[in-house]
């Protein structure tokens, strides 16, 4: 089994993959997260098969797996889930 240290910055990482392929700026910014982080948590997921990239041009595009988008979707249900529950 695939060990995935899910943080707040992975997850919306991930989340922000389900609208499709993107470039690291665009995904650091909409993650809110920095450029360094943003390209240190993608190379983790890509390294545990949730993310591909591929260099177009000058710039490198990333994408979810097949997998990354089962567990992106997941990740999304849940954090709709928790979003309105009150903390006690």
């Amino acid at each position: 089994m695939k060990n995935l240290f899910l943080n707040e910055k992975k997850a919306l990482v991930m989340m922000n993959l389900l609208s499709g392929a993107d470039y690291i700026r665009h995904i650091a910014e909409s993650s809110n997260t920095m450029y360094p982080h943003a390209l240190q948590t993608l190379k983790l997921l890509e390294k545990k098969g949730y993310v591909n990239s591929a260099k177009e041009g000058r710039i490198r595009m990333y994408q979810l797996t097949e997998e990354g988008e089962k567990v992106a979707s997941l990740i999304q249900e849940l954090w709709e889930l928790t979003q309105n529950q009150e903390v006690k």
